[in-house]
């Protein structure tokens, strides 16, 4: 069985009781990508064989020629990728993004991704007046094509175990700001390759 997220953070009682009843209590091996959550299993289930192999993700040798500077005085792009779910967070990077708008800091952001909470979203970004710098592309198939335009990427996740959109931000030398959880303190080393 493969578990590659914080399941006890997402799941219903119900759902985790059956989860681990069906599936978990008669696997013969356990795997997961996030070190934080093969210890936690470890302990739940001494006796099983558990392994944690992260997120491995293969970058576009060319990526790392095309990022470039802005001059200090340009608008600054801010990128945050994923679904739009209530664990990944984005309301509170709009929230944050309202604070912003008393610094005297020209900035847009754009939010790739799709998802149930679109709609809410959009009408938080209105309510707080910033419906004409916060962008809502959709999915985007060339995710770097954006990362690349980006002078921050903002991982404002409620739970994680190892994100792939981290993972490629950090693998083009993006400077980064994620949660500070579990499975995103594996990657950040908060002040000395991103910010937690």
């Amino acid at each position: 069985a493969s578990q590659r997220g914080d399941y006890h953070a997402r799941y219903s009682k119900f759902r985790l009781w059956l989860t681990e009843k069906v599936i978990y209590n008669t696997a013969d091996v356990l795997l997961t990508n996030s070190e934080p959550i093969q210890r936690y299993l470890c302990q739940r289930y001494p006796d099983k064989n558990i392994h944690s192999i992260p997120n491995l993700l293969e970058l576009p040798t060319e990526v790392w020629a095309q990022r470039k500077p802005t001059p200090e005085t340009a608008e600054k792009l801010i990128v945050s990728v994923g679904r739009f779910a209530p664990e990944k967070g984005h309301r509170y990077l709009i929230e944050a993004l309202n604070l912003l708008k008393q610094q005297n800091v020209a900035w847009r952001c754009t939010f790739l991704g799709e998802g149930k909470l679109e709609a809410e979203l959009r009408a938080l970004a209105a309510e707080y007046g910033l419906s004409e710098q916060i962008a809502f592309p959709g999915f985007c198939e060339d995710v770097f094509s954006v990362l690349l335009t980006a002078e921050v990427f903002v991982l404002p996740s409620l739970h994680e175990s190892s994100p792939n959109a981290l993972i490629e931000a950090m693998g083009i030398g993006m400077p980064c700001i994620a949660s500070d959880l579990a499975g995103i303190a594996n990657l950040v080393e908060s002040e000395a390759n991103g910010l937690l």
